[in-house]
Order: C-alpha cells, then sequence, then structure tokens
C-alpha cells in the first residue's frame, strides 16, 4: 500500500535580512544601551529580570534611530499579508516596538503577543537562539518515543530553535508560543521585537 501525508494547519515563520544593517546597527545599539542606562529596571513582560533580561518601553516607534527598522518592518509585513491570503483594502500597522538586552544568563520565558497578527523580532547583537513551540494543544496528552538519532520530521517536533544573526528579521504569527534560551556569551545579546496588526483602507 501506498502511503501519502498532508500537513494541515502549518506554522509559518518568515525571515529576511536588512540590507545595511550593519550601517545602521551601531547607532540603535548606541540607543538601546542608553534607554538601558537611564532606566535600569525597565519592563517586566517575559524577560527574566533576576536574571538581568532588560525589556524597554513601548516608546521605540518615535525612535529616528530605528526609523531603517520601521521601513524594513512595513515593508516585509506587506508581504507576509499577501502571502497569507489577508482581504485586499487592509494594510499592515506596526502597532508597538521595544528592545530586549540579554547578559550572560539572561534569558526570556515562554510566551505569545496577544492581540496581534503578526510578531517579530530584529536582532541588532545576536546571541542565544529564538525556540519555537509546538502550539498543538493536544499533542501533549499522549507523547510517543522518538528516535534522537535521526532528523525527525516537522509533525514530530516539539519545539525549533532558530539561530540570531544581525541584521536578520523573523516574524511569526502572534499566537505562536516562543522563548529565548539562556545567554551564554559575555557580549550583549540585543534584538527589537514588534507587533503587527491588521487596518481596514477601503471598503471593497
Amino acid at each position: 500500500m501506498k502511503l501519502s501525508r498532508t500537513y494541515l494547519f502549518p506554522s509559518p515563520v518568515w525571515r529576511a535580512s536588512v540590507p545595511e544593517s550593519e550601517l545602521y546597527n551601531p547607532v540603535l545599539r548606541a540607543r538601546i544601551l542608553a534607554e538601558r542606562d537611564a532606566d535600569p529596571r525597565g519592563v517586566i513582560r517575559s524577560n527574566d529580570s533576576a536574571s538581568g533580561a532588560w525589556h524597554s518601553d513601548k516608546g521605540m516607534l518615535d525612535w529616528p534611530e530605528a526609523r531603517f527598522l520601521r521601513d524594513a518592518i512595513l515593508q516585509l509585513a506587506d508581504a507576509v499579508f499577501r502571502n497569507s491570503g489577508f482581504k485586499s483594502g487592509t494594510d499592515a500597522v506596526l502597532s508597538s516596538m521595544w528592545s530586549n538586552v540579554l547578559p550572560r544568563g539572561g534569558y526570556n520565558k515562554s510566551h505569545i503577543h496577544p492581540n496581534s497578527h503578526i510578531s517579530g523580532v530584529y536582532y541588532v547583537c545576536a546571541g542565544s537562539s529564538l525556540t519555537m513551540e509546538d502550539p498543538r494543544a493536544g499533542r501533549g496528552s499522549f507523547q510517543a518515543l522518538l528516535d534522537d538519532s535521526v532528523d525527525l520530521p516537522p509533525h514530530s517536533l516539539s519545539y525549533v530553535s532558530l539561530k540570531s544573526t544581525e541584521g536578520d528579521i523573523i516574524l511569526f504569527p502572534g499566537w505562536l508560543s516562543h522563548r529565548v534560551e539562556t545567554h551564554s556569551d559575555d557580549s550583549l545579546r540585543i534584538s527589537v521585537s514588534f507587533n503587527i496588526n491588521q487596518r481596514i483602507t477601503c471598503d471593497d
């Protein structure tokens, strides 16, 4: 008998590199670290503050140092909307953006981005991986014994870790649970997270 396989309800993740990011990142890095120095406690969200993980407020949308990033995110968001079959007569709105700094030992706990159609992260300084977690609610109720010595098919994975690369943007659905692994380097891991929503621009 011939067995066929079909994937239902896949979880999309998109990735792109921002052109000339090496020119913009030093300026953005300096602004982020200046904000951290001015407000060392920052905001407590998924970041584990006891580990030194720092989360800024959401005022980055007004930073001139982040203008290049806002433009890149919106350009990519338009492509994601088209790729996802979003309704015509709508466009992407960058609803919030904030920075994250992880020292050695810092990490972010598992979380989602509620009330967001698309979320994402941009890497100013690379470091520990971003781990995407299996969103299939019923899968954990009965776990199979898997062969870790082979490359498992996508439907057998419970998580996927994505390498952080300076100048890269990763986009994903806001409902996709994710975490940041413990940073193990003496250099700082600096990233910018953001949320994108769909806005109606005209009637059909």
